[in-house]
């Protein structure tokens, strides 16, 4: 396992606590950017071939802002949170008293739901496998992404050979560390929401 992937979930936005944030590109919160900074205490880099990526989202690019102050990101909307379309910016009270119906459909369907106006699941799962299949299982370098917690979920299963449907058991933390060792192929879970780190 001579890949390593380390994922980081961005910190805590303005955006109210319990709703669907999704593609909305909210800034961090004083605490999270309080929180950011604290956890850029524990990280080192000790290695100048670190590729770094964060999705084109604004909370995800200011914390690897702050966690990796210089380095080059590369943008890749491809790692962009899910697009919760008509849901965006709603809390579930909101979405069972406006979509009754279909939020059923998503509590019994999770897996091939569509957000109203906004995006398949499958759809998602596939935008992020094309960017893993041509931006990172081919690498040896080190490879950090700062993301969303939807995204890295997914990523999690798809390298550890887990089912998609079981992506809800992983509880990633804002912000957090979470590291894969990996072939290319599949992987092993080398530790989740971390606080510290040694790249």
């Amino acid at each position: 396992m001579d890949h390593k992937l380390i994922l980081i979930r961005h910190a805590a936005t303005i955006a109210p606590n319990n709703t669907l944030v999704g593609k909305n590109n909210v800034e961090l919160s004083p605490d999270g950017i309080k929180d950011a900074q604290k956890l850029k205490s524990g990280i080192r880099v000790e290695t100048a071939e670190v590729k770094f990526y964060s999705s084109g989202l604004s909370r995800a690019i200011q914390t690897g802002e702050i966690l990796f102050s210089g380095a080059k990101f590369i943008q890749d909307g491809r790692i962009n949170e899910i697009d919760f379309g008509e849901w965006t910016g709603l809390d579930i009270n909101q979405i069972s008293k406006l979509y009754p119906e279909v939020m059923t459909d998503w509590m019994h369907n999770p897996m091939q739901f569509k957000f109203p106006g906004g995006e398949s699941v499958n759809d998602f799962i596939k935008r992020i496998n094309d960017f893993l299949n041509d931006e990172i299982l081919n690498k040896k370098k080190p490879v950090v992404l700062v993301c969303h917690g939807g995204v890295i979920r997914f990523i999690l299963c798809r390298i550890l050979n887990i089912d998609y449907s079981h992506h809800l058991a992983f509880s990633i933390q804002r912000p957090s560390l979470n590291v894969i060792d990996h072939d290319g192929k599949t992987g092993v879970l080398a530790g989740l929401n971390l606080t510290n780190i040694q790249i």
